[in-house]
């Protein structure tokens, strides 16, 4: 069934007679003429610059890794449990215990757009006895993050990008 302006006004009444409240229900419908299609616009306040800014400095201070959604536990030789994010991770994770090379997760890497902004970047892998860092990185990903990874790559002489599953697995760290 297509929603119609006057069948969308009269569900989203229904839910606030309710009591029922999300994003929909708290918004106005609003007709986007160039797609001829219905939104909803969000009653909420926006964040002023000084809000923004003060998140973002919190943001920058806190070393704490963001978690994507595929979250994979992954047990390491040591016994100990580490989240990892993705199949390239969990297949460095299982060559560098195979070599029997001690890894951690290493805590964020300052880095500066184009804009001049501050940002954290999170090197997936650090190699302690190598002090190298190392970051399985597929090739959308590399192209999606190039002016990061431009930036690393001219300023972090100890990082690596891994870009196949192929040099992930023949990976050995030069001595």
């Amino acid at each position: 069934m297509a929603w119609t302006k006057e069948s969308r006004e009269k569900a989203l009444e229904a839910k606030r007679k309710t009591g029922i409240k999300n994003q929909y229900s708290k918004g106005a419908v609003i007709s986007d003429d160039t797609k001829n299609k219905l939104r909803v616009s969000g009653l909420g306040r926006k964040h002023t610059q000084e809000t923004k800014d003060k998140l973002s400095e919190k943001g920058l201070a806190s070393d704490h890794r963001r978690l994507c959604r595929s979250i994979r536990p992954y047990t390491k030789k040591d016994g100990s449990i580490v989240n990892l994010d993705s199949s390239w991770e969990e297949a460095l994770a299982i060559r560098l215990d195979m070599l029997n090379i001690e890894w951690i997760r290493p805590t964020p890497i300052k880095w500066i757009d184009s804009k001049g902004k501050s940002r954290n970047y999170f090197p997936d892998f650090y190699l302690p006895k190598f002090e190298l860092f190392l970051d399985p990185k597929n090739p959308i990903a590399m192209k999606q993050q190039h002016e990061k990874v431009s930036w690393l790559k001219s300023n972090v002489k100890n990082l690596i990008f891994l870009e196949s599953l192929e040099e992930i697995e023949q990976y050995i760290p030069i001595v």
